[in-house]
């Protein structure tokens, strides 16, 4: 019992070092509090779905009827799934 207790002891006291050598070394770092945009210049092209009208029905019927389309995406779903009709009757 006393031997458990030791180990106990030794488990609880080593977790507590470790905690205190994570709160120093994060209290410790030098962050920046203003936030600066980065001086990468990024690639900006053109929303492709946007100049488009697509009919949802017309989707359904390229890519079948066993799809299953997320609420609120079925659009975007649609459009992605009849890039591949090939499994049109999969499930």
């Amino acid at each position: 019992m006393r031997r458990l207790l030791g180990y106990t002891l030794i488990l609880l006291f080593t977790i507590l070092i470790l905690a205190i050598v994570v709160a120093v070394v994060v209290l410790l770092q030098t962050v920046d509090p203003e936030q600066y945009k980065p001086e990468v210049e990024t690639f900006s092209f053109a929303d492709t779905l946007a100049n488009y009208a697509y009919d949802l029905d017309s989707l359904k019927a390229i890519i079948g009827k066993n799809k299953g389309l997320p609420e609120g995406f079925e659009l975007a779903a649609a459009i992605a799934y009849s890039a591949y009709p090939q499994p049109k009757e999969l499930m």
